[in-house]
């Protein structure tokens, strides 16, 4: 990634320089989804898709394409969940898509690809459903198969489970997938490696035993999580419902 890029990136979402976490592109197109919230307007988004674009053209390679259709799903996260706008929704999640489809063979990618791809479920047909979420679940486990230590590919999986019909077997390896994911230390991660995760698998775990009404299990993870995420505004809310 061009570090041009990855200044302009700061700049556009008044990233702290002093934050060496805070200087990394997943943090700057999670800003700019906060800012679009805040402001109401997907502008910030729309400039960081504007740069990730030009270095995807300039330099097609995985980590071009991760970022680029990172900022893409946020931009569909933004479209769907906040505009209401699904039709909008649906080609930015698509656009997403296909830019990962092409990296099978890289763990992150398809991590990402799965989880997308179960967000796109919301906008298909109902034919198109089951298909899709095979799909979803597939792209986590060949992420596993490559690299067996990816946390994100285990949330992936265990989101896939949760959303799936009981008759279907859903709901029956969240916890293990979960708890999998809990389980895995990243250290020395490079620049620019994706790192989010875990505390969505907290909030996940969390929901699975609300759900199954084991109340004790969902406080403690839902203290142990706030313990490591204490600005969480995920698991804050969960404690309200607790």
């Amino acid at each position: 990634m061009k570090l041009i890029s990855l200044l302009l990136c700061i700049s556009l979402t008044g990233i702290s320089p002093q934050n060496q976490e805070k200087k990394t592109l997943q943090y700057a197109i999670e800003q700019a989804f906060r800012t679009c919230i805040t402001t109401k307007s997907d502008q910030p988004l729309k400039e960081l898709v504007t740069i990730l674009t030009r270095d995807f053209e300039q330099e097609d390679i995985i980590s071009t394409r991760y970022w680029l259709s990172y900022a893409y799903y946020y931009q569909a996260l933004f479209a769907g969940e906040i505009n209401k706008n699904e039709k909008r929704a649906e080609h930015l999640i698509d656009t997403a898509t296909s830019l990962l489809k092409p990296s099978n063979t890289d763990s992150e990618s398809l991590a990402l690809l799965s989880l997308q791809t179960g967000y796109s479920i919301r906008f298909k047909s109902y034919f198109s459903m089951m298909n899709l979420g095979q799909d979803s679940k597939e792209y986590a486990k060949k992420a596993l198969e490559i690299n067996a230590n990816n946390l994100r590919a285990y949330y992936a999986l265990a989101l896939n489970n949760f959303y799936t019909p009981k008759v279907f077997g859903g709901g029956s390896e969240v916890e293990f997938y979960l708890k999998k994911a809990l389980s895995l230390t990243e250290t020395n991660i490079a620049e620019n490696q994706p790192f989010w995760g875990k505390e969505s698998v907290y909030e996940l775990l969390i929901k699975h035993y609300q759900k199954e009404e084991k109340e004790s299990l969902a406080n403690k993870y839902l203290t142990e999580g706030l313990e490591l995420f204490p600005d969480s505004k995920l698991l804050k809310g969960l404690k309200k419902i607790l």
